[in-house]
């Protein structure tokens, strides 16, 4: 059951009007998961206290919901990435919460500018912690997650991009975040073949090639 909710600290509560468009849950003993807010009930400032206060940190929101609590993660993604009182380990899996949403929605997406557009504010919201931060990027590779590989290569992939920034002067704050979405995106042609074919142990057929082949991005 645990895997069917996303976890939602409760320190996003103070950043918006409390007034949310997917339900919260609560988790008790046993993984138990209780509906504590339903859709678009708004939230006081007096309940996010008493939550503090019963040392609750963490809602969850049904991953029916994911697509909602995304847009709204992505809405507020600034405000979080410039709270000093935040955790920086709290904003640095903020950002893999937002890039393995990105590549999710990617291979599957029928709006792929969109997704590219979400990849860009991605790798702006990568750029300004790490201006914010610099010593924050050691813990984007030191991280644990259940992120797939691919996933979270392309995220280091991404660092070491806008890392670069350092040694290459003569590059525009442009060209700076593209060379950064080129190494988030790099892999991404393997969301499209199959897992089986991906980590098979020995040398590769023609036919195993040939599949390859269909994916050259």
């Amino acid at each position: 059951v645990h895997w069917e909710y996303i976890p939602f600290p409760i320190s996003y509560l103070t950043r918006s009007e409390n007034l949310f468009h997917f339900a919260l849950y609560i988790k008790y003993e046993n993984n138990k998961f209780i509906l504590y807010r339903g859709k678009n009930i708004h939230i006081s400032k007096n309940e996010i206290t008493r939550l503090y206060n019963n040392n609750v940190r963490l809602l969850y929101v049904h991953k029916e919901d994911k697509k909602l609590y995304v847009n709204y993660l992505e809405t507020i993604s600034q405000g979080i990435l410039s709270d000093t009182e935040l955790p920086p380990l709290d904003k640095v899996f903020f950002l893999h919460f937002l890039a393995t949403d990105i590549m999710e929605s990617i291979p599957q997406s029928p709006n792929i500018d969109h997704e590219i557009t979400r990849t860009k504010h991605f790798i702006s919201c990568c750029d300004h912690i790490l201006k914010q931060t610099p010593s924050l990027s050691g813990q984007f590779f030191r991280i644990r997650t259940t992120l797939d590989f691919t996933t979270l290569k392309s995220i280091h992939a991404a660092i070491i991009g806008l890392l670069a920034w350092e040694t290459l002067t003569n590059l525009s704050t442009v060209e700076h975040h593209d060379l950064g979405i080129a190494c988030f995106l790099m892999d991404i042609g393997k969301f499209k073949i199959p897992s089986t074919l991906l980590n098979k142990k020995g040398p590769l057929t023609e036919k195993d090639w040939k599949e390859i082949r269909k994916h050259p991005i």
